[in-house]
């Protein structure tokens, strides 16, 4: 007789929405960088948490380049970071044990590169890389600490 079959268990990652956040940004810029600070809360009662964020960069010129480094640092709410990283005991299975993930603070670094083909046409690339505080990269949702965003685009300046 051998040992008994197990029978395997689906894993299904929860589905979230999409919060609407409304805040405030402050910007202070001049030859010694730019420093940004803003704050966000979800208005939309989604998530119903909030954001407080800080960042550092500096931008350097060359012909028709532009390039700004930045970092930064993120705190997130309890409820938000809940709500995107926590497994609600209704959504919990055995291959997806319940999880309440805290609050924590995210560092970040940023690169934005432009080209200026004229004062009011360029073309930016910028990428983001965010590391998921250790409540948040702890979550049986996550398969990487970190977070990797990106965006390329036209802008035009009137």
């Amino acid at each position: 007789v051998g040992a008994p079959l197990t029978e395997a268990v689906e894993l299904v990652i929860p589905d979230r929405d999409y919060a609407i956040e409304a805040g405030f940004e402050l910007l202070s810029d001049g030859p010694w960088g730019f420093l940004q600070l803003s704050a966000f809360h979800d208005v939309s009662g989604t998530h119903e948490g909030f954001e407080i964020d800080a960042s550092y960069g500096i931008g350097f010129r060359y012909e028709n380049w532009y390039i700004e480094p930045a970092i930064g640092l993120a705190y997130k709410s309890d409820d938000l970071n809940n709500y995107y990283w926590g497994v609600r005991p209704d959504e919990a299975n055995d291959a997806l044990p319940d999880y309440k993930a805290a609050d924590g603070i995210n560092p970040r670094v940023r690169l934005r590169v432009a080209y200026y083909f004229s004062r009011e046409w360029s073309f930016a690339l910028s990428a983001e890389y965010e590391r998921l505080n250790d409540d948040a990269a702890s979550s049986p949702l996550v398969e990487r600490d970190g977070v990797l965003g990106y965006f390329a685009g036209f802008a035009y300046r009137f």
